[in-house]
C-alpha cells in the first residue's frame, strides 16, 4: 500500500478532509460546512472527530501525518491561528499543538492559498512549470507562489496577503480597513454584498447565486460579474509584474470557471504587460476544491 497522510483544507465555510497519497491521489473524501454546534466545545474539536473516524478507519495502514492548510493569517512555524475576520472563535488556537496531542503524529500547518498551490504545481495544471501563482477565489480571496517546488515567504515566514493589493480605490471598503482590495471585490462574500446592496440578492442569497442570475441573463448581476472579472484581470496584472510566474492557476467558486472568463483574464493581463513583454498563461486548476487538500497532505508526503 502507498504511503498516505491526512489532508485537511479548512476555509470560512466549508471544511475538507481527506486521506492522500504519495501521488496526490484523493479517497475517503470528507466534505462539510463549519458546523456552529461546535461553538461550545473545546477548540478543534468539529476537525479532530472528522481525523478520529478517518485514522481509525485506516489502523493496518496508519497515516505519515496531517497536513492542515486554513484560510489566514497564520503561523506556520507555531501553528497558531489568529483569524477572527473569516473564522470562528472556536477555530483559533495552536492547531498543530492540538493534532499532535491528540493524534501522537507530525503535523504541518499551511496558509490555505500555498496548499492548494503546492497542490496544482505539483499534481495539477501548474506542473511543470517552474513559477506558479495560484489564486483562490472563495469565501475570501487567497494566493500562493511555489518557485521551484519552494513556498515563497515574507520576512519571519510571513504569508503576504496578495488578496488584499488595491484594485478599485474607490471601491466597497474591506475588513482590513481600506477600500477596492481584491478581496473586497471578487470574493464569495464581496460578490454577496454587492448583490445586495445593488438589489439583486436577498440577505438570504450568496455569491453562487449571483453568478446563476447572470447566466440567466440578469442585466444587474451580468454588470455586477463583468465588474469583478475587470477587477480580477487587474489582480492577475499584479501578480504577473510582482513574481512573474510562468502560470497563473485560479481555484475557487466565487466566479464561474468559463472559457470566456479566462480568454478575457488572458487579454488584460497580455495588453498590460506588452512594454514588459511579461507573460504567465492563466488557467483553471485541474484538481477542482480538493487542491488545498492535496497540498496540505503533500507538506508532510514530500517534506515540504
Amino acid at each position: 500500500m502507498l504511503d498516505w497522510a491526512v489532508g485537511i483544507d479548512l476555509g470560512g465555510t466549508n471544511i475538507r478532509v481527506a486521506k492522500v497519497d504519495i501521488l496526490g491521489k484523493v479517497s475517503q473524501p470528507i466534505f462539510v460546512e463549519i458546523d456552529k454546534s461546535y461553538a461550545d466545545s473545546p477548540n478543534f474539536a468539529q476537525i479532530i472527530s472528522i481525523v478520529e473516524v478517518m485514522i481509525s478507519s485506516n489502523q493496518e495502514h496508519p497515516p505519515l501525518g496531517i497536513g492542515f492548510g486554513v484560510t489566514g493569517p497564520i503561523n506556520v512555524t507555531t501553528g497558531i491561528i489568529d483569524n477572527p475576520f473569516t473564522l470562528p472563535a472556536y477555530f483559533q488556537g495552536n492547531i498543530k499543538k492540538t493534532l499532535a496531542e491528540k493524534f501522537n503524529l507530525k503535523v504541518v500547518v499551511e496558509n490555505d492559498a500555498n496548499a492548494a498551490c503546492i497542490g496544482e504545481a505539483i499534481f495539477g495544471a501548474g506542473e511543470g512549470a517552474d513559477m506558479v501563482a495560484c489564486l483562490i477565489l472563495g469565501t475570501g480571496v487567497g494566493v500562493g507562489v511555489i518557485n521551484n517546488g519552494v513556498v515563497y515567504r515574507g520576512a519571519n515566514g510571513a504569508h503576504p496577503e496578495a488578496g488584499h493589493v488595491h484594485v478599485d480605490p474607490t471601491g466597497p471598503l474591506c475588513y482590513c480597513g481600506r477600500n477596492g482590495c481584491l478581496e473586497a471585490l471578487v470574493s464569495g462574500t464581496a460578490l454577496k454584498n454587492i448583490g445586495v446592496e445593488r438589489g439583486v440578492l436577498t440577505a438570504e442569497q450568496n455569491g453562487k447565486d449571483l453568478a446563476d442570475l447572470a447566466e440567466a441573463g440578469n442585466k444587474e448581476a451580468v454588470q455586477i460579474m463583468l465588474e469583478a472579472q475587470q477587477a480580477l484581470g487587474l489582480g492577475v496584472v499584479n501578480l504577473i509584474y510582482t513574481y512573474g510566474p510562468e502560470k497563473i492557476i485560479i481555484t475557487g467558486g466565487a466566479l464561474s470557471r468559463s472559457d470566456s472568463l479566462l480568454t478575457k483574464l488572458q487579454a488584460i493581463a497580455d495588453e498590460a504587460c506588452t512594454y514588459t513583454k511579461l507573460r504567465s498563461e492563466i488557467k483553471f486548476g485541474s484538481l477542482g476544491d480538493w487542491a488545498g487538500t492535496i497540498g496540505a497532505a503533500t507538506c508532510i508526503l514530500k517534506s515540504l
